[in-house]
């Protein structure tokens, strides 16, 4: 048994065992046994007890925590779940607003341009007849003013889809010089008409071939040049390129002698819908939307852009961006070693005019003034370019032409003289072509085969619903030498046809009962030497739009209004691309039909 017992040291527990000792007779005569002390191990026994009483409170305790705070939990993952339904329904009511805001821009710009491009190409067919000078001033009006509202309507698309983050940039190979020319060929009348000097420069050591997206560079250079020809009023509006800090950074300037801009308001520029003074937009017009953009994009192309400029003394805007260099193709070298004396008057323009010829191996003798001109013109010179706005110029064109060719350069509108006139800003190509035509034997020169009996011969079939533009659409072809059955749908393509065969398709995409997509897709599963080349003709503009034409097997994409240079080279690229089969199957039908 186990007790306690008490003594003067204090308490001990003992364990004690025993047994008694009984006579024959069965009478208990003694005990014997035991006594453990088994204190320690009592204590040891009730602390263990009482840790396990502790140890069990503090489960309980810290299970009522738990319960408790998976309450708390259950209530916060509750709410965390309502927060998403929320975020959910918000995002869902984002995305179906953000839908229909395309879907509203694309229809108001198929609503638009559909009108737009009777309006705009009508007025232009009709500038290519004969009309009184007040008439070309009315329908110039009218043409001015349809690619001013389609200039409107591209920047609103073009901010909506960079707003929305669906601007994706192209990276092919382009030609730079090409890009920076075509992009001042868009400002070069406006810059005739107010006697601005429009020109570029493209430092040494610049890629001239480079990796990127041609027509979105375009685009930044061409916002900055119409700002620049629109502010400035007399003097020049120049484009300067620079080799960047970084491996691939090129670096653009666009400069001017405008009116400038005040320190206070240069941090509104690139704001979109924001003009520097309310009574700018009354007086030049725009939408505010056009630096906005071309910030978007150069950040798009990795760069920056930034302003210098100072009131009352013009502006200077920077912009660079990263643009890997491609291997430039080998020159021509014919016009190596050739004399070239420049009668040129302008900084800007004799330099890029230097650079243009040392980068075909031509020595280049710059001349400022008629009278070193007649002076030098005694030594042998190979050709000499002369600039109309040097004083004397028509005098010295007739006394140089004796000694050697003579190429005039000359404003966009002004009578040039000499043996071959090209205009301000002058392109790179048509600089090398003058020079060849002047300096190179004729056998060597490219020789040019007249595309009229391939025009006449291509077999067109043109899809559009709306007789207006089928009307637009007919008379710009019979312009540019080409002859057109017409198609009110996709149905009657399929049966057109079935009835003869075509080389090309203008297909327009919106059309009733069967739209052009759908034409398409059927086209494309007929027998590839059958099958005509198609090219997309669309109202809408947005992104998306070609990659959907050409993926239901379209070949060549053009937005309206259709332009009629842009018809041009679509149609001509079309046949190029033609299938040689083709041309033998139309002479073997030709043949049997005499």
């Amino acid at each position: 048994m186990v007790y306690r017992i008490w003594s003067l040291s204090g308490t001990k527990w003992v364990w004690e065992q025993g047994q008694g000792i009984f006579a024959p007779q069965g009478e208990l005569i003694a005990l014997e046994g035991f006594v453990n002390d088994i204190t320690e191990r009592k204590l040891a026994e009730e602390a263990l007890k009482k840790a396990h009483e502790e140890l069990e409170k503090r489960v309980q305790e810290r299970t009522a925590w738990l319960l408790r705070a998976n309450e708390a939990l259950h209530e916060e993952m509750a709410e965390h779940k309502k927060t998403e339904r929320e975020l959910l329904g918000a995002r869902q009511a984002a995305d179906a607003a953000s839908r229909s805001k395309s879907e509203f821009l694309a229809n108001m710009s198929h609503e638009i341009r559909t009108p737009m491009n009777a309006v705009i190409g009508m007025a232009g067919l009709l500038l290519d007849t004969n009309l009184t000078s007040e008439q070309r001033d009315y329908v110039e009006t009218i043409h001015s003013s349809g690619d001013a509202l389609l200039s409107i309507i591209n920047d609103i698309l073009d901010f909506s889809k960079i707003d929305e983050g669906k601007m994706k940039l192209e990276h092919q190979p382009f030609n730079l010089e090409e890009c920076i020319e075509s992009s001042l060929d868009m400002v070069a009348a406006k810059a005739a008409e107010k006697g601005l000097e429009l020109s570029y420069t493209v430092d040494e050591g610049v890629p001239l071939t480079i990796l990127g997206d041609s027509a979105r560079l375009r685009q930044v250079l061409a916002n900055l040049l119409s700002n620049a020809v629109k502010f400035t009023d007399k003097g020049q509006v120049m484009v300067a390129v620079h080799k960047g800090d970084g491996p691939d950074e090129i670096q653009f300037e666009v400069r001017d002698t405008g009116i400038g801009i005040s320190q206070e308001d240069l941090g509104k520029l690139f704001l979109s819908f924001s003009q520097i003074d309310t009574s700018a937009s009354r007086k030049y017009g725009g939408t505010g939307l056009g630096l906005a953009i071309s910030k978007r994009l150069v950040e798009l192309m990795e760069g920056q852009i930034w302003v210098e400029s100072e009131f009352g003394k013009g502006s200077t805007f920077h912009f660079k961006i990263e643009a890997k260099s491609i291997p430039a193709q080998v020159q021509d070298l014919r016009l190596a070693g050739k004399r070239m004396m420049a009668v040129v008057n302008n900084e800007a323009c004799l330099k890029s005019l230097a650079n243009h010829a040392r980068s075909w191996g031509m020595h280049i003798y710059p001349v400022v003034s008629a009278s070193e001109a007649r002076e030098l013109a005694k030594s042998s010179f190979d050709v000499a370019i002369l600039d109309m706005q040097v004083p004397e110029a028509e005098d010295l064109i007739a006394d140089l032409q004796d000694a050697m060719p003579v190429i005039s350069i000359a404003p966009l509108g002004h009578r040039g003289a000499g043996k071959i006139t090209i205009t301000k800003p002058f392109k790179l190509s048509r600089l090398r072509a003058a020079l060849k035509d002047v300096l190179l034997p004729t056998n060597q020169r490219t020789k040019k085969i007249s595309s009229r009996a391939c025009q006449q011969d291509m077999r067109i079939l043109l899809a559009e619903d709306n007789p207006v533009n089928q009307k637009v659409a007919l008379l710009m072809l019979k312009r540019l030498g080409y002859r057109a059955d017409v198609a009110a749908n996709g149905r009657e393509v399929l049966q057109a046809l079935k009835r003869q065969r075509y080389d090309a398709i203008l297909m327009y995409v919106q059309m009733p009962e069967m739209d052009g997509l759908e034409a398409a897709k059927i086209i494309k599963e007929m027998d590839p030497e059958k099958r005509p080349k198609i090219l997309a003709m669309t109202a809408y503009a947005l992104e998306g739009d070609r990659e959907r034409c050409l993926g239901a097997g379209m070949d060549g994409y053009i937005s309206k209004p259709v332009q009629m240079k842009e018809l041009k080279m679509a149609l001509e690229s079309l046949q190029g691309s033609s299938n040689p089969s083709r041309e033998r199957d139309r002479l073997r039908e030709a043949n049997a039909s005499r």
